[in-house]
């Protein structure tokens, strides 16, 4: 079975009101490996990234919302059907976006 994930990365938007848009909550915990569902970190340049362990279908709709006064990158992938998207939001607008699908080259 091959690997699934998607992550969300903002930027100017803070860490609690991007938990809260998203129905999480901060535990606290550290993991030096990332072995839970969902994961979050903040990362240099002000980008605070969400990691989904498994394919999140609904996150552009989750992307474009939260896009409001701040821009957000999406990117998911799935070994299984050997596919991968990616695409940049800023006020509710999609910037840009790509998609590969290795069944279809």
């Amino acid at each position: 079975m091959g690997t699934s994930a998607s992550w969300l990365a903002v930027r100017g938007r803070g860490r609690a009101s991007v938990l809260k848009e998203l129905g999480l909550a901060a535990t606290g915990q550290f993991e030096e490996v990332p072995t839970s569902a969902i994961v979050a970190l903040d990362c240099s340049g002000g980008w605070f990234i969400v990691l989904y362990n498994f394919f999140a279908g609904e996150l552009d709709t989750i992307a474009m919302q939260l896009s409001i006064g701040c821009d957000v990158v999406l990117a998911r992938m799935d070994e299984d059907v050997l596919c991968s998207t990616a695409s940049a939001w800023h006020d509710r607008c999609e910037i840009w976006s790509l998609m590969h699908d290795a069944q279809e080259s």
